[in-house]
């Protein structure tokens, strides 16, 4: 198995995309000279903010683990899994659908910490 790269950019307001390192993607493009090849182009994922997560374990999270009686890991799990929802695992138990904070993007931190003290009051 290989390692898939990423490139990044930006698009201009006529649509054109403008690669951070176009060299290297026509290397890579070159390396794959016959093949089959897919196209996958999203926005970039910003990740929460290291200001946001250090806001998150120092304050809600040790209050509500706190108030319940749970340690921390427990409190964020139960938060993450009530803003965000909730999956079925194989054995029956539900897990947030986002169990991390270090997967959240600047946007979704934000609406944890907004969303925060109305769902916990």
């Amino acid at each position: 198995m290989s390692i898939v790269p990423v490139f990044s950019g930006r698009i201009l307001p006529g649509g054109l995309l403008i690669l951070d390192k176009p060299k290297d993607y026509g290397r890579h493009l070159r390396s794959l000279k016959g093949r089959f090849v897919e196209v996958v182009v999203r926005k970039q994922r910003t990740k929460r903010s290291l200001d946001q997560n250090a806001y998150l374990h120092a304050v809600p999270l040790p209050l509500l683990a706190d108030y319940w009686g749970e340690d921390i890991e427990t409190a964020k799990l139960l938060v993450l899994g009530e803003c965000f929802g909730w999956k079925d695992t194989r054995d029956g138990h539900q897990l947030p659908i986002k169990p991390h904070t270090s997967g959240l993007t600047v946007d979704e931190c934000s609406h944890l910490i907004e969303w925060l003290p109305v769902w916990a009051m």
